[in-house]
């Protein structure tokens, strides 16, 4: 199935968002919605116990609206915590109850991938190296 381009916005003032964090869907900048097949999230710099709350609810929405595989794109990402990765294994259960895919594009940083090493999730999700 095709992957809808799914636009995940912090939802907090400008002043509490940390400008080495985004979180985002279209290349172009602006919102999109998940599609009835899918859900594509491009995530960048630190995503940490600040920000994985958000991107928990946004994963959620996607798959409550319908979604039935997820992309999250890493590529950008330097970091990563155990919250951010309780966020992604969440929505991997999710969407692999409901028969879908649920893919993650490979960080370029090796620190933040070496998290996925660290804690065997390499060996849980699916990766794909980025464009």
């Amino acid at each position: 199935p095709e992957i809808g381009e799914f636009f995940v916005d912090l939802g907090l003032p400008t002043d509490e968002v940390r400008p080495d964090t985004t979180i985002g869907g279209n290349r172009d900048g602006g919102p999109s919605s998940a599609d009835e097949h899918g859900a594509r999230v491009v995530l960048s710099g630190r995503v940490d116990a600040v920000v994985a709350p958000q991107l928990r609810a946004r994963l959620t929405t996607a798959l409550d609206d319908g979604a039935t595989s997820l992309e999250v794109d890493l590529a950008a990402v330097d970091f990563l915590d155990s919250a951010a990765l309780a966020a992604l294994v969440q929505a991997l259960k999710r969407t692999r109850e409901r028969g879908g895919s649920f893919v993650l594009v490979r960080p370029h940083d090796p620190a933040a991938m070496r998290v996925f090493e660290l804690t065997k999730l390499d060996r849980v999700f699916t990766f794909r190296d980025g464009d």
